[in-house]
């Protein structure tokens, strides 16, 4: 069961169109002060601390542990605590995940740059950014649970309503053809994918994992998750556990 301390608890989009989004929200960008923080450069930048901003990737990390995911709604794979040297890594000994490898580091892209979010970034994003709470809302993409997050600056497409808040998937119910307005003006989809342990499959559709590159002790990492009405950030699970990964890039 995972731990949660305080508390228990289609269609192919075109390839085209992905990587032009993609070249879209991946323009480097002019830095800012300190004063210049909270402000925004590009549709597509996140807010992850008072003087960084980063790109979201456009999908999870796929199965083998080196690209993303096609699609932003596809789940993707399962990876115990950085192993991203060694993505097929599922032993049980937490021993064994030790170190921290981003999968970042080794991935087959054309980009480099890529990195696992800290705890801090992750709960900055999520929580304590300006308007981070109408900044975020659960949803069903093409027919796929998750957290539907929006960029620091954020105009709703035309003929597309935001609703925040994590009530319920129903909260916002968008086809492929409405996400991919979404995607487009910067926001971002985290698939409800759930996680893997042992011999225990994972369950999409009910809750979202996501690892942090933040230790806790010698045995568990910190991860982020949502369920159909919350969103944890400080939660730590064994390293064992095999959970989805989302990297970001740090504009520069």
């Amino acid at each position: 069961m995972n731990t949660i301390h305080g508390n228990k608890v289609i269609p192919l989009l075109y390839a085209g169109v992905l990587v032009l989004c993609l070249a879209a929200c991946h323009k480097d960008l002019p830095e800012g002060n300190a004063q210049e923080a909270e402000q925004d450069t590009s549709t597509c930048t996140f807010t992850v601390s008072y003087m960084k901003k980063v790109y979201f990737a456009p999908g999870n990390l796929a199965t083998h542990g080196r690209t993303f995911v096609l699609n932003s709604w596809d789940y993707g794979g399962y990876f115990a605590w950085g192993t991203g040297n060694k993505p097929e890594n599922n032993s049980l000994d937490n021993r064994d995940y030790a170190s921290f490898y981003d999968w970042g580091d080794y991935l087959n892209y054309a980009e480099s740059g890529w990195r696992t979010l800290g705890f801090a970034e992750w709960d900055y994003v999520l929580v304590h950014r300006k308007d981070a709470e109408l900044k975020r809302g659960t949803g069903t993409v093409n027919g796929i649970h998750g957290l539907i997050l929006l960029p620091d600056r954020w105009k709703n497409p035309a003929g597309i309503v935001f609703s925040p808040g994590c009530i319920s998937w129903n909260d916002n119910i968008l086809s492929w053809a409405q996400w991919e307005q979404m995607q487009k003006s910067g926001a971002v989809f985290l698939p409800a994918s759930d996680y893997e342990w042992a011999t225990n499959p994972p369950h999409p559709g009910m809750s979202g994992l996501y690892w942090t590159a933040t230790p806790k002790g010698d045995k568990e990492a910190y991860y982020v998750c949502f369920y159909e009405g919350r969103v944890y950030t400080s939660v730590v699970n064994q390293r064992c556990y095999r959970q989805s990964v989302r990297l970001v890039r740090d504009v520069k």
